[in-house]
């Protein structure tokens, strides 16, 4: 009888001290929270000023762009601006077209106030930044528009800040946009404030705005602490231009009562089960008298965690460095062959055996490690995991902790949907809209990095450079349309004709550029003269006349720069050109 009552003295006065730090646990909650929801607002800026200069950049490509600047032709951009709205989540994106000296030439919305009508200052070319209008406040992309190297305008690219609040709202957070006080008489088309502060939105929620209402904004905005109103928890962010001046706020709020239930729900759960699990084994220790109890104990705990574990939505394993102990039910909903873990190891000694060797991606050895080991080693690196299944693959988000000397807890986190998003946009950013090959952006950002990776190999490195002959004549003749059906049809057979490692960028109007790296020249060249051939007997839809290419091919030089390189190819295909076009002309090592 005693031992038992050490057992419930020591659970009592556990609890007592748990009970007396519940506000001590509600307020590292709501700093969690705080600190979460800053890192959200941050990655969601971040995102949303990346995918404005992808679009920026995809845009600045468009057909009739250049044409509009030198020769004043109808140019629509807003058909691009609807499609966009109707076909992907950019809601709200639109443009401007401004001259050299920032006046301003088209636009897909109305420009209401003469002092809209200019830029104030001409932003960093192929820069996002976050401006402020007279129509509030924007994600802006800077993109020039050049003509043979001459500067013709610019092409702004808008996007909103409302995605960023319907995301906050998928997790109950309610928020509004705030312009700071010191731009008040700017805003000059927006009519709605809250003491001075311009809001930022056609549609604001009612409810927050009239919590808000009765806050002193100014003394809540230089405060660093929460403010607690209305049962809510609210708080701040600023946002800042790249001068890293603060041009307005994001004012963000949910229930203090959510906030505490989903922690308690997800990750504290496991906390608190781990140190009950850990304080039990102490006491099992501390009272080696209870011989039978500590193992009834033992077992009882431990189902109680799995049973835990079981009600998350991530992959959870223990593994003891060598063996898989146990996997949470959610691993089964992954891999659903198997009914159970036994079943499971029956095939397979560890989960890693699924794991898909790839460049950024934590593999079943790291460094000549275990990847458990690697993870252990830099719990504070995030770290990617990619697992190929019956045809499908998923991207994980993986961390491991130590539960004790031997055991450790590895947590899977799904992020499958929001990784292939980025990637979408990344690729958006370095293909060329029309041919699907890379772009010249792509180019000048990768070529340095693949003339030494073709170094270190030892292979010879060649650039390619093919123009498409008397190609102002096919759009003159037979419209740009054709002409764009041309470009598609020459990329096309350069993707069919070419191998993977070859790398193809489409760097001017009618000009594609190849990287090559061999160990034998001969052999690329056949194939640029076969190439060559193929599309002169190539028969182009309703253009009725023989359509050619010239090539200028230059071998890579030892201690030459990429633009020294880029600047004899373009010699070789300008004396292609001069030769009388539909020609290869190849410039060696030893050629100027």
């Amino acid at each position: 009888m005693r031992r038992y009552s050490i057992v419930v003295v020591v659970i009592i006065i556990f609890f007592v001290l748990a009970y007396e730090n519940v506000k001590e646990i509600e307020t590292s909650f709501i700093q969690k929270y705080i600190h979460q929801t800053s890192l959200e607002i941050e990655n969601e800026i971040k995102l949303k000023q990346s995918s404005t200069m992808g679009l920026g950049i995809a845009t600045s490509y468009h057909k009739d762009m250049k044409e509009f600047f030198l020769h004043n032709t109808p140019l629509d951009l807003h058909i691009l601006s609807r499609q966009l709205r109707q076909f992907t989540l950019y809601k709200n994106i639109h443009f401007k077209l401004f001259d050299r000296n920032g006046n301003v030439l088209y636009a897909t919305f109305k420009i209401s106030s003469p002092h809209c009508e200019k830029l104030d200052k001409l932003q960093k070319p192929l820069q996002t930044d976050i401006i402020i209008d007279c129509y509030g406040i924007h994600f802006a992309s800077f993109v020039p528009i050049k003509n043979s190297g001459s500067l013709l305008g610019y092409l702004e690219t808008q996007s909103q800040f409302n995605s960023i609040i319907k995301d906050l709202q998928r997790f109950g957070i309610l928020s509004i946009v705030l312009l700071d006080k010191k731009y008040f008489d700017f805003a000059t088309e927006i009519k709605k404030d809250i003491q001075k502060y311009k809001v930022v939105a056609k549609h604001p929620n009612k409810d927050f705005l009239q919590v808000l209402a009765n806050v002193d904004i100014s003394h809540f905005i230089a405060s660093q602490n929460p403010l607690e109103k209305d049962g809510m928890v609210i708080f701040r962010y600023p946002i800042k231009n790249m001068e890293n001046k603060t041009l307005g706020w994001i004012i963000y709020g949910k229930k203090k009562s959510q906030i505490v239930a989903n922690y308690v729900s997800n990750s504290i759960i496991l906390r608190i089960a781990i140190v009950a699990f850990l304080l039990t084994l102490a006491l099992v220790l501390l009272t080696i008298i209870f011989e039978r109890e500590k193992s009834r104990q033992q077992k009882r705990q431990l189902q109680y965690f799995y049973n835990i574990l079981d009600k998350l939505q991530e992959i959870v394993i223990i593994n003891d460095g060598k063996n898989m102990k146990y996997a949470n039910a959610v691993f089964f909903q992954y891999f659903n062959e198997y009914k159970n873990l036994q079943e499971f190891l029956q095939e397979h000694e560890c989960i890693c055996d699924f794991f898909v060797e790839e460049e950024g991606f934590i593999s079943s050895v790291m460094h000549g490690k275990k990847w458990t080991e690697y993870l252990l080693e830099h719990k504070d690196r995030p770290s990617y995991v990619k697992i190929h299944y019956k045809n499908r693959e998923y991207i994980f988000q993986v961390k491991a902790n130590r539960i004790d000397e031997k055991d450790f807890v590895v947590i899977f986190i799904d992020v499958t949907n929001s990784f292939k998003k980025q990637q979408v946009l990344q690729e958006l950013a370095i293909r060329d809209p029309l041919t699907k090959v890379y772009n010249r952006y792509f180019f000048e950002k990768s070529a340095a990095e693949k003339v030494q990776e073709v170094i270190l190999l030892g292979n010879d490195l060649l650039f390619a450079m093919l123009d498409i002959d008397y190609f102002k004549s096919i759009n003159d003749t037979y419209g740009h349309d054709k002409g764009d059906l041309v470009l598609r049809e020459i990329a096309a057979i350069l993707k069919q004709e070419l191998r993977k490692s070859d790398s193809i960028f489409r760097v001017g109007g009618e000009e594609f550029l190849i990287i090559f790296a061999t160990n034998d020249i001969q052999k690329v060249l056949d194939r640029l003269e076969y190439i060559r051939q193929k599309i002169a007997q190539h028969s182009f839809n309703e253009i009725d006349k023989k359509v050619t290419i010239s090539i200028g091919v230059a071998k890579y030089k030892k201690g030459e720069s990429v633009e020294d390189l880029y600047k004899r190819t373009d010699k070789a295909l300008y004396q292609a050109k001069e030769s009388g076009r539909n020609r290869l002309i190849y410039r060696g090592e030893n050629d100027a």
